[in-house]
């Protein structure tokens, strides 16, 4: 066997795999040849969903110079974050859009500057874990930070056991002038739900000059601070520069431990809604308490304070002048409630475009706060600048709820065993059982209802443990990793619907199967399509009737939705003609009975020198062809209209001399005592034009020579004389000749 034969053999023995920087180790794992972030790309292209990339560590360090690109659900696992720096000088290290259940762990990113690792718009079931997001740069002035940014309507997904130094987690998401931006405000709160980022087990720390907040948030972000060791406090923006405020927050379990210049509260949040409890905070954070609730468009604005006095780009100040504000207060109160403030989370209708008015209302959301924690002391206030009016707008008891050195059901929070509650409440008022875990709120006179209850923890996408009451990452403890089970769906019967899911995942519809993290409830919710479906029921997993079916994750899992099609009504079509042509319709003029939703074809027929200009009516048919539409569920009207061809004028000369002139298509007879000399034509008639004279004819005009015959695509003219001294007319009517000589007429 030549040399040539044996090299043809061994490449057609290799895999066939265009991806040369990335190993196919089988089984659904992929591994680099190199750290590069070329080397990471080629791996992601090459990988199907749900399939794991191996990163090597290669010589311990790489700079990036354009951000890797995250298109399908992959996960990318680095060598551990002691074992591989990545450097980046493009807009972000890596960058994910719209893409679901993604994992990026085990690396060191680190940097010097203002500098975003990772980017993410949209996209749920995602994890960043076991990372180091480091800043080398110390200088309190430059606010040098890494941010993770969180951006998106449906951005939701677990950030847990990294190590942040000199750097934050920001949530934010598009800003005012996106379309359906307001959208966000029109959905439920979600509070103790997977419809959140979660950030938990992780530890914040910083040199003491960062002067960035751990964590931020605005424009309609919903997130879960808990169990986490934090250095320099979290905030959540309101109404502000460009954008609104933040919808819901819920911090539990936190240890504050600030190491900062001390120029924020540990938790300062100026909007939205939800829960803070079971932190605590240590003797170091003395800058205004522990807790602050601030409004940033004051109600009355201090002279260096351009948030409430601006109202070009900023909203102007809440003082009773500004319709997006509810404005039901009076005085020094009189914009109350201020639009996405402390204790505000929804609008009361989908506010679809900032030209509507009147301004959607806010409903009544408060904050709850308990159990908090500084230096073995109750935390029992909050801290409510009163420059510019913010007390006066942020008032407990009203806008927020917080335990105080005893409760007897009247105001505040209060604690203890379910059963130890107070017989009576006050509305608004809440209590939260320490044996239930769940926060219960007087939702009328004397009737306690569940609020509130802690979604699973530690969350499913990090694996099963426990987590206690200890406050930071000493109370949370991982067991065992996450195990993921396809959850499938199948569509039966002869109708048609979607199905869709919470945490979101299915959409089926178009994805019928979702890997859910072992112990992950999932929610499934069955909609038929229009007005003539119906949706039967469920089977498969306990599932039945109409309502939501509740599946919990604990193998692969199978569920069936049945949709069938009902028989829809009948309406009419009236058809009918206009204008001043003629013509005909397939069906007739009249009215046609169909079935909705059936389509229906309606053809038109011009009629002689007409011609077809086209459909109107109101069941949407137009243009000039047929009429093609689907019936819909009300009686409607189809018109045809015609008009006349246009119509041109011939017009012949009186030649005298008793000379009749006549056309073979009639109108025009024109002579001594019959001047119908003039007549119209359609266009593109053919008319032929003769006379009486007894010698020869001679045409002019538009005609010449001895024959007259004319095409009308104009206004003609012709003019008529006989060779010879007399000539004859002939009455067509009464069938008399006539001689016509100089000096008098014979008869004959």
């Amino acid at each position: 066997m030549n040399k040539t034969l044996i090299s043809l053999l061994l490449i057609i023995l290799m895999p066939l795999s265009a991806y040369a920087a990335c190993t196919d180790l089988g089984g659904g794992v992929w591994q680099t040849d190199g750290n590069e972030a070329a080397d990471v790309a080629e791996c992601i292209a090459a990988a199907s969903t749900g399939n794991t990339i191996n990163v090597i560590a290669g010589d311990g360090a790489t700079a990036w110079a354009a951000p890797v690109s995250v298109t399908k659900a992959v996960k990318i696992i680095g060598p551990g974050k002691t074992n591989l720096t990545i450097t980046w000088s493009g807009a972000s290290a890596f960058n994910i859009n719209t893409v679901d259940a993604w994992r990026i762990s085990g690396f060191k990113f680190s940097t010097a500057s203002s500098q975003t690792a990772i980017v993410i718009s949209n996209g749920s079931g995602w994890r960043i874990d076991a990372n180091d997001y480091t800043n080398t740069q110390s200088n309190s002035g430059l606010f040098a930070n890494i941010d993770v940014t969180v951006s998106g309507d449906n951005a939701y997904g677990l950030i847990d056991n990294n190590t942040l130094y000199n750097a934050r987690i920001l949530m934010s998401n598009a800003s005012l002038s996106s379309a359906g931006i307001n959208s966000l405000w029109d959905d439920a709160l979600d509070l103790g739900t997977a419809n959140a980022v979660y950030i938990e087990n992780n530890t914040f720390d910083d040199d003491g000059t960062f002067t960035k907040n751990d964590v931020d948030s605005n424009r309609g972000s919903k997130y879960v601070y808990r169990y986490n060791n934090n250095a320099n406090g979290i905030m959540a923006h309101g109404l502000l520069t460009g954008y609104r405020a933040s919808k819901t927050w819920e911090v539990y379990n936190n240890a504050f431990n600030s190491k900062s210049i001390k120029t924020w509260q540990a938790i300062y949040f100026r909007g939205g809604t939800g829960v803070i409890f079971r932190n605590d905070f240590t003797s170091e954070i003395d800058f205004n308490g522990s807790i602050e609730f601030d409004l940033e468009r004051k109600t009355t604005c201090p002279d260096d304070y351009p948030d409430c006095t601006d109202t070009t780009t900023r909203r102007g100040a809440c003082d009773g002048d500004h319709e997006w504000d509810g404005n039901t207060g009076s005085g020094d109160t009189a914009g109350y409630p201020c639009r996405d403030q402390i204790g505000r989370g929804l609008d009361s209708s989908n506010w679809a475009d900032y030209s509507t008015r009147p301004v959607p209302s806010q409903d009544l959301t408060p904050a709850y706060i308990w159990g908090n924690i500084k230096d073995a002391s109750a935390v029992t206030s909050v801290y409510v600048p009163s420059a510019g009016g913010d007390n006066l707008m942020i008032v407990a008891n009203q806008d927020y709820y917080i335990n105080g050195a005893s409760f007897n059901g009247t105001s505040g929070v209060g604690s203890g065993l379910f059963t130890a509650r107070p017989a009576t409440c006050t509305t608004g008022v809440g209590y939260w059982g320490t044996d239930t875990n769940i926060l219960y709120k007087c939702t009328a006179t004397d009737t306690w209802s569940t609020y509130y209850q802690m979604y699973t923890c530690p969350h499913p996408l990090a694996g099963a443990g426990t987590c206690s009451s200890v406050a930071g990452r000493a109370g949370y403890e991982i067991t065992e990793e996450a195990v993921f089970y396809d959850l499938t769906i199948t569509k039966a019967g002869d109708g048609s619907g979607t199905v869709t899911s919470s945490p979101s995942g299915i959409n089926c519809g178009v994805g019928c199967s979702y890997s859910f993290a072992s112990g992950t409830e999932v929610t499934l919710t069955a909609t038929p399509s229009g007005d003539y479906n119906t949706f039967d029921g469920w089977s498969g997993e306990g599932c039945s009737g109409t309502g939501t079916c509740v599946v919990t994750m604990s193998a692969a899992k199978n569920v069936t939705a049945t949709f069938s099609q009902t028989t829809p009504d009948q309406f009419a079509v009236i058809v009918s003609y206009a204008g001043t042509g003629e013509g005909t319709t397939n069906p007739a003029s009249g009215s046609h009975a169909y079935t909705v939703a059936a389509e229906v074809t309606i053809t038109a027929t011009e009629g002689a020198n007409a011609s077809f200009t086209g459909w109107s009516g109101t069941c949407g048919a137009t243009g000039t062809g047929s009429a093609v539409f689907n019936m819909p569920a009300n009686d409607c009207t189809a018109i045809a209209t015609f008009a006349d061809d246009p119509k041109y004028t011939l017009t012949v000369t009186y030649p005298g001399d008793g000379i009749t002139a006549d056309t073979d298509v009639g109108g025009i007879h024109c002579g001594e005592y019959n001047l119908d000399c003039s007549a119209q034509y359609y266009s593109g008639a053919t008319v032929i034009v003769t006379s009486t004279c007894s010698t020869a004819s001679v045409f002019s005009g538009d005609c010449t020579g001895a024959d007259c015959s004319l095409s009308m695509t104009a206004d003609k003219n012709v003019s008529l004389s006989c060779l010879g001294a007399k000539s004859t007319a002939q009455n067509q009517a009464g069938g008399m000749t006539a001689i016509y000589q100089s000096g008098g007429m014979t008869g004959q």
